[in-house]
């Protein structure tokens, strides 16, 4: 069955006229307000930080749903400490949906200027992550930028488990302290690398009560210090 150019030509104008009326339309709406944004909805947000949050969304209040840029609005709340990743949705007529995902932190520096937990990537956290579950590095001087996010790393995968007693970070880099009262240096960086040696040496060697202090920061040895040598 053939259809005439007739038949084309009023399917072509009817459709262009359909376009136009439906763009007119939305227009209209949207400058008497229909789109407007009204409501916000927000998961994965903690409420220590539901302040942060709402002081990016505010100003879009009023403003078309259709006119939020969502990957502008998901960078710029990116950049608030301890978010890690937003997306955004629209919810037809007046809303959005923004899915938050926060840093995990994985340790906490304690220094003079008071406790700072970090997360996994190295990045410090608000106050409003602390936990008594946390592992605590406690030092006198900056930690650089490096180390912290070395330290970020070791963390994650389990850090020095149960058999730390605490963790300092001096001139030496980072050590642990062992119940058995051995120190163990690990240095400021590859930490992961030199505290799996160290386990490695003590599954070889484990009559370790005599060890005062094991050096790991020398690729392939660890120098040991026993008594008070």
């Amino acid at each position: 069955m053939r259809v005439g150019r007739k038949t084309l030509l009023w399917v072509f104008l009817i459709g262009a006229l359909g376009a136009f009326a439906s763009a007119m339309a939305y227009r209209w709406l949207e400058r008497n307000g229909t789109f407007d944004l009204t409501t916000v909805r927000v998961r994965g947000i903690r409420s220590a930080d539901s302040a942060a949050v709402c002081a990016s969304v505010a100003p879009l209040f009023g403003t078309s749903i259709w006119k939020i840029d969502g990957d502008s609005l998901s960078s710029a709340m990116e950049e608030l400490p301890g978010i890690a990743a937003v997306s955004m949705r629209r919810i037809p007529l007046t809303g959005i949906l923004l899915e938050v995902s926060i840093d995990k932190p994985v340790y906490v520096v304690s220094d003079a200027h008071g406790t700072t937990p970090v997360s996994a990537t190295g990045e410090r956290l608000p106050a409003s992550f602390l936990s008594d579950t946390l592992p605590v590095v406690e030092t006198t001087c900056r930690i650089d930028s490096v180390t912290t996010a070395d330290l970020g790393l070791w963390f994650s995968s389990g850090g020095a488990g149960d058999r730390a007693v605490s963790l300092q970070y001096a001139d030496d880099g980072v050590a642990v302290m062992l119940e058995e009262g051995c120190r163990v240096i690990l240095g400021t960086t590859a930490l992961q690398e030199r505290w799996n040696r160290f386990s490695e040496l003590c599954r070889l060697a484990p009559e370790t009560a005599g060890w005062t202090e094991v050096d790991m920061r020398y690729g392939g040895q660890a120098v040991l210090r026993m008594g008070g040598g």
